[in-house]
């Protein structure tokens, strides 16, 4: 559980250094590749017998649980299948308590991975250069002379870097 809190510091640190349009991104991308709770929960409640909600969240020991109640199924003839099935119960509702876990751990896995696409760099990398690279960036303008060169356009922050239909789909590195 300290490891799930240390990622979700570091991933709340990280969207902090990011900009709008791609937090936008970020939010998206999680949306569509975490697993939605409602989906978990309806697993769990109809399927959770026969490790459906384990399946879903790629788990171990899924078909360890699919097994064992196919086998208990089977062996309630001779009553010790009912034994099995009460052992399956149990960590079915176990279960229930790990969920919000889950539930957690794959939005911040996805959410890493949206950071890693949208920058293109990985959570530690970024947060090592957006501690240097402001003091770096300082330092390299007190070394310039001041130039008087045309102003650079700035884009604007609603304005498509790479993306051509304005979804926020391209994780492409913007350009610089």
């Amino acid at each position: 559980m300290n490891n799930l809190d240390e990622l979700e510091q570091q991933v709340i640190n990280d969207r902090k250094n990011l900009s709008t349009k791609q937090q936008l991104m970020i939010n998206e991308y999680v949306e569509t590749n975490s697993v939605n709770a409602i989906v978990a929960w309806a697993m769990w409640f109809f399927l959770g017998q026969f490790g459906g909600h384990r399946f879903l969240f790629k788990k171990n020991k899924a078909i360890l649980m699919l097994v064992l109640e196919l086998i208990g199924i089977i062996t309630t003839i001779i009553v010790i299948g009912f034994f099995i099935l009460t052992a399956i119960v149990i960590w079915w509702i176990i279960d229930a308590f790990s969920i919000p876990t889950w539930i957690k751990e794959r939005r911040l896995e996805a959410t890493v991975k949206a950071i890693s696409a949208v920058t293109g760099k990985s959570t530690k990398e970024f947060n090592q250069n957006e501690g240097s690279s402001s003091n770096e960036a300082d330092k390299n303008k007190e070394d310039q002379p001041a130039q008087d060169s045309q102003p650079e356009k700035k884009q604007s922050e609603f304005e498509s870097i790479d993306d051509t239909d304005g979804d926020f789909t391209d994780f492409s590195k913007p350009k610089e």
